[in-house]
C-alpha cells in the first residue's frame, strides 16, 4: 500500500494514513502516532463488526530507521489499549538489548515507568479532554 503524507488526517492521537479495501470487505488502514522522536505504525483491517491488529512498526522520527516491526497474530482485535501494550513491551525489550550490547546499565523498573505513562498520554490524553469538555458543556463540571 503505497501512502503519501499529504493525505494524513488527524483522529485523536492518530494521524490516519490511508486505506484500501480488498475483496474479502475488510479496509485495510495504517496510521501514524508521533511518541516522543519515533513514529508508531498501525496496520488495521475493519470489517463489519471487528476491527483486528495486524502488525505496528517502531521507526526513529528523524531518521525514518525501522527500530522494531512488532508481528501480531491472526484474529488479534484492535484496541488502544493492546497497542500500547505491545509497543511497552516491544521498547523496553529493544532497549534492554541494546543496553546490554553496548555494556551500559539502566534502571528498568525507572524505563518501564517512564514508557507507560508516556505513552498513555501518547494514545489517552486528547479523549480525556474531550470527555472533560463534554462533562463542562453539560453541566456535570
Amino acid at each position: 500500500m503505497l501512502l503519501s503524507l499529504k493525505h494524513i488526517v488527524r483522529i485523536q492521537e492518530l494521524m490516519y494514513m490511508g486505506h484500501m479495501r480488498q475483496q474479502s470487505g475488510f479496509n485495510y488502514l495504517v496510521g501514524v502516532r508521533e511518541f516522543q522522536g519515533l513514529y508508531i505504525v498501525e496496520q488495521i483491517a475493519d470489517g463489519t463488526g471487528c476491527t483486528f491488529l495486524c502488525g505496528i512498526k517502531i521507526l526513529c522520527a528523524n531518521s525514518k530507521e525501522l527500530i522494531k516491526e512488532i508481528e501480531v497474530k491472526n484474529g488479534v482485535r484492535y484496541s488502544r489499549l493492546r497497542t500500547l501494550e505491545l509497543v511497552k513491551v516491544s521498547l523496553l525489550e529493544i532497549l534492554e538489548e541494546a543496553v546490554r550490547h553496548e555494556g551500559h546499565s539502566f534502571n528498568y523498573e525507572n524505563a518501564n515507568k517512564l514508557i507507560t505513562e508516556q505513552l498513555d498520554t501518547c494514545y489517552f490524553e486528547q479523549s480525556r479532554k474531550a470527555i472533560l469538555n463534554w462533562a463542562k458543556s453539560v453541566g456535570i463540571l
